[in-house]
């Protein structure tokens, strides 16, 4: 029966204990709260080992409960590393343990524990050289004990977007310091962007103890949270990570599956102080904890540490959090001060009140782990008698918590990326930040304020100089700095080893010692050679030991040693999160609510809704609208197309400067398709021209081209003084694809057939044409196989006509999946996806749309002749058995015995051909018989090409492979 360690409240200001959830860990069915965290609920369980270490394959229980140490990363379904100490309970969450094999307790690779002499710093530079080759045998099995959590291929897509924000003033840490500076900034007016990243605002308010009653921690967060619900001017994230800080104040602000893309005026960071952990030997078992991460336990989630504990004190707030133990029940058995003089203060006399024996200028030299659980047992006790030296003499206490604070680091990495600099001063034995940008202010325990007071006076301070005018001459206080001076060295050295530096990778002291010894002097080169700081930590509880230690080997100071570089991100971020969806707003077409009555599945193109097919979005939906094209009539919404009117006296030469086709020989009420090529002949973009007038040319370009386009002919007319106007008019028609062999019949009877029959017999076409008073475009294309239509018609007129012609017989909604199968089916080429940047119109099959003569492009080939006939690529259409259909996608590889030799750039399975058809660009000049297509799986795919050949779109024939 599994033990559960919850207290009763007020602990667990975090969790609602009338709403539980069942999850599962390792297959054990287990139950939390809502609210809490996987690592909450899991030492609420009686659950202490949590992970396995990295290199050693070590047990692993929670360190600081912040999610900055990679000790509770886990393993879900869909998200390796998972940081376990941040991420919500979910109902039916299936849990896992990271980086072992057998069993998250019985892990058989533990054994390289016991082999760990073998195994020194850096040990895969130094071997596995001679025989020549024997590095190719051995990678591999490297490769694969590498890493800790496993990625699932499999995992669906997640949706991610972004959001853009404008604030005057940019607070990040939401503690006492934070909300005053909020508070101050506000006051004078300014917007206020407050960020956090915890779940509520208070930071070391939610769990300190700063009085001997613990009443002043609650009253002052409650009076500051008022008062920023009460500022309507101020904007509170919570759960959010600034994730770094970019040129002109531009702050990635990660919240849940949203990128907040902020700017910021004045930016004022209140992030507080990383509390870092002592080095002793079996420093990392699980059971040892930072001071503030059993605080923060028990506060937040009323988890009861452990039973019998022993504090490691660096300051006095170990003696606040031995209050907090046994006002929890816990058995407070000995506090280690590693200071010669302890704590002289009210909390400390009532800790002494309780008999709690207290042992001064000492350390806990070692730890022991119970050997059936791996949870600590008990700890050895020895007192310092020089730096990283111990006496002889020694005291056992068993425990089964120890809790530990080696000293404070400021959160100094979001500054240092925007080029503020660290200074180490001796006498505090910490590091202090200098040579911030005039833009930007620290305030609380990260500028060295540490009593509370001094800390909210500090955050009013730094808000207020943010919005200062500078008219005005309001001299501030200097800051009260009286920050905790750090123990000097809590690092010591054990005649056994495993007194760990870097909990990520394993790094002893000895493992910082031997890469000086190696040649590696300078901070940076050590961190390369030996992998610390390079975890998924980051350096937050390793950077300052090991600078103390390159710098003890080195006679150097800390000072002149530094810690290595902080660079962004700051906290693990999804590739989502970088690729989402960007601050666009989406748009809608006028057709938009017709769809949605329709029950269409919409897609999101660039920043358009379209339908993607009417019904449930499969393949079994789509291939219905394509064979229905095939006999009746299909109409699809293209409004997301571009259209652009040129028109003036030289409005036809604007065109010809910026399409390769010649268009004075077209007549009114003739379209041609023309191609956009640069200096090296390569294609980079097209559309079809129709003329209207002798003076009248609209353009229409597929959705990507439609307002560089519009630009570019805006930007030609400018330079050139041309007596043209350029209207970038695509908002203004509703764009419809009327499609099928009834197609023609069923516009003769809205429009007229006089209108229709001079279109029928041509490829590409256009008029005006005019039913009950709604004056149109329409426009003859040739981009599928059957007789197709385009019909622009006024916006304020799309619903009516979207209605009347639904209302017809056998006229049927299209969505844009099924047209793009049926332009991929002809063989139409889409610039941009079967085409590449060095794609020119010979090897696309395109040449017929470019006038030769022109004196621009008559140069352009001269110049680059050699070039251009070298060029051994070219775009061919291809057919393969239904079968493969899903194997064959896009992207995939073209091979020619191992040898890469092309992509697949489109693909579908044709109802009608009843087999796989798309486009592939192949590197060879003479085009091959048939194609090998190697899939995801790696097998090997034959398909058949067909080439495609002037001077118009080609059909596949009906014919095709078994």
């Amino acid at each position: 029966m599994i033990k559960n360690l919850r207290l009763p409240a007020p602990f667990g200001t975090l969790i609602n204990r009338d709403k539980t959830i069942s999850f599962h860990f390792e297959g054990q069915s287990l139950q939390g709260f809502e609210g809490d965290t996987i690592v909450s609920a899991l030492l609420a369980n009686n659950i202490s080992v949590l992970s396995r270490s990295f290199k050693y394959h070590r047990p692993r229980g929670s360190m600081t409960s912040l999610g900055h140490d990679a000790n509770t990363l886990v393993q879900l379904p869909d998200h390796a590393n998972a940081l376990g100490d941040v991420i919500k309970l979910k109902p039916g969450m299936q849990v896992t343990g990271q980086n072992y094999v057998g069993s998250l307790k019985s892990d058989r690779m533990a054994m390289l524990g016991l082999v760990s002499r073998f195994l020194p710093v850096a040990f895969y530079y130094k071997a596995f050289f001679r025989p020549k080759n024997v590095w190719e045998k051995w990678a591999p099995l490297f490769r694969k004990v590498a890493g800790l959590g496993v990625l699932n291929t499999e995992t669906p897509f997640g949706y991610f977007d972004k959001q853009y924000h404008h604030f005057d003033v940019t607070v990040i840490g939401g503690g006492a310091a934070g909300m005053s500076a909020a508070l101050a900034s506000a006051a004078q007016g300014a917007r206020v962007l407050l960020v956090e990243e915890q779940p509520v605002l208070g930071g070391s308010l939610n769990y300190c103890r700063f009085d001997v009653e613990g009443e002043v921690a609650g009253n002052t967060r409650q009076e500051l949270i008022s008062q920023i619900e009460a500022a309507d001017n101020i904007t509170v994230m919570t759960n959010s990570v600034c994730n770094g800080w970019f040129t002109d104040n531009w702050l990635p602000v990660i919240s849940g599956n949203r990128m907040h893309k902020v700017r910021t005026e004045k930016l004022i960071v209140s992030t507080g102080v990383i509390e870092q952990p002592v080095v002793f030997r079996n420093n990392d078992l699980p059971g040892i904890m930072t001071v503030t991460a059993a605080q923060r336990f028990m506060r937040l989630y009323a988890i009861q540490p452990g039973k019998e504990a022993v504090l490691l004190a660096g300051d006095d707030n170990a003696y606040a959090l031995a209050l907090d133990l046994m006002e929890a029940g816990v058995k407070v058995k000995a506090i280690v001060d590693l200071r010669e003089q302890a704590a002289e203060n009210e909390l400390a006399a009532k800790v002494r009140a309780q008999h709690i024996e207290v042992f001064t200028h000492s350390t806990v030299f070692s730890a022991k782990a119970d050997s059936k659980t791996g949870h600590l047992s008990q700890v050895e006790i020895r007192r310092i008698t020089g730096r990283g030296e111990c006496g002889n003499q020694s005291t056992q206490i068993s425990c089964d918590l120890l809790c530990m604070s080696g000293g404070y680091v400021p959160t100094y990495q979001l500054l240092c990326q925007g080029g503020a600099t660290l200074s180490y001063d001796e006498k505090m034995s910490a590091f202090a930040i200098n040579n911030l940008a005039s833009n930007v202010a620290i305030c609380g325990a990260l500028n060295g304020c540490w009593d509370l007071q001094d800390v909210i006076d500090d955050g009013a301070r730094a808000g207020a100089q943010a919005v200062k005018p500078a008219s005005d001459s309001t001299q501030y206080d200097d800051p009260i700095r009286m920050g905790i001076p750090n123990v000097p060295w809590p690092i010591f050295a054990h005649p056994k080893g495993k007194e760990f530096v870097d909990f990520d990778e394993d790094l002893q002291i000895a493992d910082i010692v031997n890469s000086v010894a190696d040649g590696y002097a300078h901070i940076q080169l050590v961190k390369r050679y030996s992998t610390v700081g390079m975890g998924p930590s980051q350096g937050r509880h390793s950077a300052l030991n090991t600078a103390r230690l390159v710098a003890a080997e080195t006679q150097r100071s800390v000072a002149q040693t530094g810690v290595t570089t902080a660079r962004p991100p700051f906290s693990p971020e999804f590739v989502g999160h970088l690729a989402g969806r960007t601050g666009f707003v989406t748009r809608k077409t006028p057709l938009h609510d017709e769809h949605v009555a329709l029950n269409a599945s919409m897609d999101i193109a660039g920043k358009w809704l379209r339908p993607r097919c009417y019904g449930e979005n499969s393949d079994t939906i789509i291939e219905n609208e394509m064979k229905h094209v095939y006999q009746h009539v299909g109409i699809c919404d293209v409004t997301m197309q571009g259209g652009i009117d040129v028109v003036g006296q030289q409005a036809l030469t604007l065109l010809e400067s910026v399409f390769a086709a010649t268009f004075s020989t077209l007549a009114v009420g003739e379209s041609r398709y023309a191609l956009q090529v640069n200096k090296l002949y390569a294609v980079t973009g097209d559309a079809v021209v129709h003329r209207l007038g002798e003076q009248h040319f609209y353009v229409t370009t597929s959705q990507a081209r439609a307002d560089s386009l519009a630009m570019e002919l805006e930007k030609t007319q400018v330079l050139g003084q041309l007596k043209a106007v350029v209207r970038n008019v695509a908002s203004a028609w509703t764009k419809l694809v009327i499609a099928g062999p009834r197609s023609s019949a069923l516009l003769a009877g809205v429009f007229g057939v006089a209108n229709t029959n001079r279109m029928a017999g041509a490829e590409l076409a256009n008029g005006e044409v005019e039913a009950g008073g709604i004056t149109c475009r329409l426009f003859k294309i040739n981009c599928i196989a059957e007789p197709a239509f385009e019909l622009h018609v006024p916006q304020h007129h799309a619903v009516a006509v979207w209605q009347y012609l639904l209302n017809q017989p056998e006229v049927k909604p299209l969505g844009n999946e099924a047209l793009r199968r049926l332009k991929i089916e002809h063989g139409d080429i889409a610039i941009g996806q079967d085409s590449d940047p060095e794609s020119t119109p010979d090897s696309l099959g395109l040449q017929w749309a470019v006038d030769p003569t022109k004196p621009a492009l008559q140069n352009t080939r001269h110049m680059l002749g050699d070039y251009i006939s070298e060029l051994d690529k070219q775009l061919v259409q291809f057919k393969a058995p239904a079968s493969l259909a899903s194997q064959i996608k896009e992207n995939l590889l073209v091979v020619d015995q191992q040898r890469l030799v092309g992509r697949v750039t489109s693909c579908c399975y044709s109802p009608r051909l009843k087999c796989v058809t798309g486009m592939a660009i192949i590197y060879a000049k003479q085009a091959p018989q048939s194609l090998t297509i190697k899939s995801e799986s790696g097998q090997l795919l034959s398909a058949e090409v067909q080439l495609l050949t002037s001077p118009s779109t080609p059909q596949i024939t009906e014919e095709c492979v078994a």
